[in-house]
């Protein structure tokens, strides 16, 4: 988990004015993994994704409202 902290934060560093302008449209990585997530992924791979997100919020925050439904979705178990 350290390594992915890590290469979210160089990401983040890199990329955070192109991801500024535009905070409708998701970076390609997180639409990979939103795919992932609300598709038929593993168990795991969904708890690993969560922890992503819970671990690195500040990256995540301003797509917070795309990723709320699928994250309540999965929380209820649809």
């Amino acid at each position: 988990m350290k390594n992915i902290k890590r290469t979210l934060d160089r990401m983040q560093e890199l990329f955070k004015t192109e991801w500024a302008q535009d905070y409708e449209a998701l970076p390609s990585f997180m639409q990979t993994l939103l795919r992932d997530f609300q598709n038929e992924a593993h168990l795991n791979v969904k708890i690993f994704i969560l922890k992503m997100l819970v671990n690195h919020q500040e990256l995540f925050k301003p797509y917070a409202k795309i990723w709320l439904l699928p994250i309540c979705n999965f929380i209820s178990g649809k």
